[in-house]
């Protein structure tokens, strides 16, 4: 008999609560708390969880998001969605004003020595920071008293979550949306100079063009991306047998400032490492590489070199190497770039594709993971 959906939650929720309970009990982990005043060793992206801890955690989320979809009333989730912008749209006035540093420093503050300190209205500051403490970001202890969250300490300078808020643009991209789905010039074109972000930025340059063009932006955006790329190294590296292509030459393609292959060239100590970006890119790459890695470089294992990965690639390597590369690009662009990438590839070579896919709720028609596959610490 086919299970109730929301017996089929519950059962499959607490399967991945327990199996995350039993898991932190066994590393020795403190207990999760969303007050907490201290990131939480799962925070931290150098801390490696167990496969059976990050499985918990998804199909816990996952359940969560089925619930909210099963449970909620319809109305509510739309008027939720639509009021999503503001979430946005406070954390980068937290995040721009102050805020979010002056709350670092102190285990509580007033909303009105906070506004004093920052010289803004007090009343639109509490109205910031209660609707960000609805969202979890911070706590009100008492009335126009708030204090960082847990989560909210990702936000606190030098944390990648910082970082990558720090990149502008997004609210003004998304709104254009839009317009590129129904605009005559737009909606029938996959053209990378006829998207959201030309019409937001009222350019008829591509993004990375228009990066070109503006040197700090551009280089908030380099910070953004390497941020996502930190959030994922520790796992990168351990999920990937990366030993069993030891010896290898790789070309690191649209490379950036080269910290992947910075960090193989550690893990893989016979093998050579070119990494390949535009000119303007490159220019900082040696530079980090010169800082860091001199030896590898001085050994010939680390090799920076200026390529644009449209026109046909001139070495021959054993592993060609996408890091967040291809999302960015139209599907033709993509085929092209393969195409292009594979020019002087050897018939036995490796193409590898990373990409970051975004956790997202499954949706209440596909079928949850088996609660068995919780019972392995595997």
């Amino acid at each position: 008999m086919k299970m109730d959906e929301l017996d089929a939650l519950q059962a499959s929720l607490n399967c991945a609560l327990d199996a995350l309970r039993d898991e932190l009990s066994a590393q020795n982990l403190p207990p999760l708390s969303s007050t907490a005043t201290e990131q939480h060793p799962l925070d931290d992206p150098a801390y490696l969880s167990s496969p059976r801890i990050f499985e918990a955690r998804r199909l816990a989320l996952g359940c969560i998001g089925q619930l909210r979809n099963l449970l909620q009333v319809p109305y509510e989730k739309v008027v939720e969605q639509s009021f999503a912008v503001y979430d946005t749209a406070c954390m980068n006035i937290a995040v721009s004003t102050g805020m979010i540093d002056i709350l670092a420093e102190s285990p509580a503050l007033s909303v009105v020595e906070l506004a004093k300190r920052l010289d803004l209205h007090p009343i639109k500051v509490a109205t910031v920071l209660r609707y960000l403490a609805t969202q979890g970001w911070l706590i009100e202890h008492e009335y126009n008293v708030f204090s960082l969250a847990r989560p909210g300490l990702e936000l606190r300078k030098e944390h990648n979550g910082r970082v990558w808020t720090g990149t502008p643009g997004k609210p003004r991209v998304a709104m254009s949306l839009l317009d590129m789905m129904t605009l005559p010039d737009c909606k029938f074109s996959t053209s990378r100079e006829k998207t959201a972000f030309q019409l937001s930025h009222n350019t008829s340059l591509s993004l990375f063009d228009h990066l070109k063009a503006h040197p700090a932006e551009f280089e908030q955006w380099s910070k953004s991306v390497r941020s996502l790329g930190a959030a994922s190294q520790k796992a990168l590296i351990n999920d990937y047998p990366w030993a069993s292509l030891d010896s290898k030459t790789f070309v690191d393609c649209g490379g950036g400032h080269g910290y992947l292959s910075m960090l193989l060239s550690q893990e893989l100590k016979n093998s050579k490492f070119i990494i390949q970006d535009l000119p303007e890119v490159v220019r900082m790459t040696k530079k980090n590489v010169e800082r860091e890695y001199l030896d590898q470089q001085k050994e010939g294992r680390l090799i920076v070199e200026p390529h644009d990965f449209f026109q046909p690639q001139h070495r021959k390597a054993d592993v060609y190497m996408f890091r967040y590369i291809l999302h960015n690009w139209s599907n033709d662009d993509c085929v092209t770039i393969l195409k292009k990438s594979a020019s002087a590839a050897p018939p036995e070579a490796k193409f590898l594709i990373i990409e970051y896919i975004p956790h997202r709720s499954a949706s209440t028609h596909r079928t949850l993971p088996a609660p068995l596959s919780m019972t392995s610490g595997a």
